[in-house]
């Protein structure tokens, strides 16, 4: 999975592309229709002329994933960066 619209960046060093992303969350137990309702409001703003026009002059592409495609990108993310902490064999110091 991947922002469709995420202009990537190469580092030569790596083998890998690398997309900055920013998200919001709640506190596992806040009810489903207050998240929803916040996705929703956060949607809207992200998708609002003035403000998606001040996001793209920061180089910024709002993609609005939320609920289960965020949390599956999520996983994706971790997966494919545990993966190249292991096969470096990367170590906290």
């Amino acid at each position: 999975m991947s922002f469709p619209t995420c202009p990537r960046s190469r580092n030569p060093a790596s083998r890998t592309t690398q997309c900055r992303w920013f998200a919001s969350f709640a506190a596992a137990k806040t009810p489903k229709a207050a998240v929803s309702q916040l996705a929703a409001w956060l949607t809207a703003a992200l998708q609002a002329p003035e403000i998606e026009q001040k996001l793209l002059i920061q180089g910024l592409y709002p993609a609005g994933l939320c609920g289960e495609e965020l949390a599956a990108y999520l996983r994706d993310q971790f997966d494919d960066f545990g993966r190249i902490i292991r096969e470096s064999n990367i170590k906290a110091e």
